[in-house]
């Protein structure tokens, strides 16, 4: 049996993420899974995992974007690709839940970027041990999603001694950024 890796263990996160580049692009229609997700507090978008995928099975940050119906737009998430261990022993499967979302789903067509590998999967020796290692999985995708978003609002912030557009003026030095 393995271990399962300390909650809060943030050792293999990165100290600056550069990008939002995703790793790979998952895209499908959102499929009945086996809805443990939902009785543990965190429900899943099942997509059929592509045979060509190739990749570890584990624990992922995701960006995703419903493509089509009432929720249609961008969220974070947190994705799982894996056989699931502690529950059973099944095919590889693809699943993500969308942080701080409530709607349904089942239908839609997704575009799920997998931006950064989190663990690998482990087989718990609990439900309660697994419910609690996904609820460490969520704030550290969290941490690493706010990483990200800062690095674009900085990658897109102007440099303070760049001129204010249409000035030809030197930015204000000194002092804090206007921005």
């Amino acid at each position: 049996m393995n271990a399962a890796p300390p909650v809060d263990d943030m050792r293999h996160a990165p100290t600056r993420i550069e990008k939002a580049k995703p790793l790979q692009r998952i895209t499908g229609t959102v499929v009945h899974g086996l809805k443990n997700g939902r009785k543990f507090g965190f429900p899943t978008a099942n997509l059929v995992l592509p045979s060509e995928a190739g990749l570890a099975h584990g624990i992922y940050v995701a960006r995703v974007a419903v493509l089509e119906g009432p929720d249609m737009g961008l969220y974070d998430g947190c994705a799982s690709i894996g056989t699931r261990p502690t529950i059973g022993s099944f095919a590889a499967n693809f699943e993500v839940h969308l942080l701080d979302f409530t709607g349904d789903l089942y239908g839609r067509r997704l575009a799920v970027d997998l931006v950064k590998f989190l663990r690998t999967e482990v087989k718990f020796q609990s439900i309660d041990a697994l419910i609690r290692q996904i609820d460490a999985d969520v704030l550290n995708a969290r941490r690493v999603l706010r990483r990200i978003s800062a690095n674009i609002t900085d990658a897109t912030r102007p440099h303070p001694t760049t001129p204010p557009p249409g000035t030809g003026k030197p930015a204000p030095t000194g002092g804090p950024h206007p921005l």
